[in-house]
């Protein structure tokens, strides 16, 4: 025997209200119904990522790993206007993270971040608490919070040099066909997410949007636009780079403005949650 009843909706999950004991036979065997619903239930738990699962393999429970929790459910964001993207994204993540708030008082080691651009959370926690976590109702998978490192610079093997006075990207773009047509960029404004921008480069530094939602380091080393690799620079260049100092056009757009994220630090590292922060930045800047 097992016990007999009714199931009740609690909000995505179901419980069993007693009424009376009751067997359920197969032709099989005899399966118990509260067993059934046990399996059903853990069905519904969230899954750990493998990259996750691999770095812990070794680790302590008493460990503390760096973990990304996504929600089940996230927004569509075809389903509200651009003017309400962004509250919509908020009001959605705030409600997962209001359903892990009593999880995650014990589980993690300091606040947590809302991401909400993925409908999900930052967290630092230790391993022994992970397994709760993607047991939690609403959670669909537990990410590791994977380091990104920037790749070595490539080697250049050579530059064409036609037409001479444009950079060749500008060229086999055409580029000049488009401002030709009066079609420089202005009125735009552009981002990039790198190394940084050298915020005093003479072929940028004029088109610098400024103010506080023009720049954004989530590893808060610089206040403003600063770049120790090159890369993130370079890449600016060839968007606005500007021909007034040099003599050359260099840049698709020369007379858009910029602004950018410097999503690695000075040692040329980030994470996943930095450039999901910086993506949410870009959307909401402001």
């Amino acid at each position: 025997s097992v016990v007999k009843g009714k199931s009740v909706d609690l909000g995505g999950r179901r419980r069993i209200k007693e009424t009376g004991p009751m067997t359920v036979k197969t032709p099989m065997k005899i399966i118990p119904a509260l067993g059934m619903v046990l399996l059903a239930l853990g069905a519904r738990a969230g899954t750990l990522d493998p990259a996750l699962e691999a770095a812990v393999a070794d680790m302590d429970p008493c460990d503390v790993v760096d973990v990304i929790i996504r929600c089940v459910d996230p927004l569509d964001p075809a389903s509200v206007p651009r003017k309400n993207l962004v509250p919509a994204l908020k009001r959605k993540a705030a409600a997962c993270k209001t359903s892990l708030t009593n999880r995650l008082k014990n589980a993690a080691v300091e606040p947590p971040d809302t991401l909400w651009i993925i409908n999900g959370i930052a967290a630092r926690v230790r391993v022994a608490a992970l397994n709760g976590l993607v047991h939690r109702a609403g959670v669909d998978t537990v990410y590791l919070n994977e380091k990104i490192e920037l790749p070595p610079a490539p080697v250049v093997s050579g530059v064409p040099t036609d037409p001479v006075y444009t950079f060749w990207n500008i060229s086999e773009t055409r580029a000049p066909d488009l401002w030709a047509m009066g079609h420089y960029g202005t009125g735009i404004v552009v981002a990039t997410m790198d190394t940084g921008v050298d915020g005093l480069h003479a072929a940028i530094a004029p088109q610098w949007r400024g103010g506080d939602n023009s720049w954004y380091d989530p590893n808060r080393e610089h206040d403003t636009p600063y770049d120790a690799d090159g890369h993130g620079t370079q890449v600016m260049g060839l968007i606005v780079g500007g021909d007034e100092v040099y003599g050359y056009d260099m840049g698709m757009a020369p007379d858009a403005q910029w602004i950018a994220v410097k999503i690695f630090d000075d040692d040329g590292v980030s994470d996943l949650r930095k450039v999901q922060r910086a993506f949410q930045w870009l959307l909401d800047a402001d």
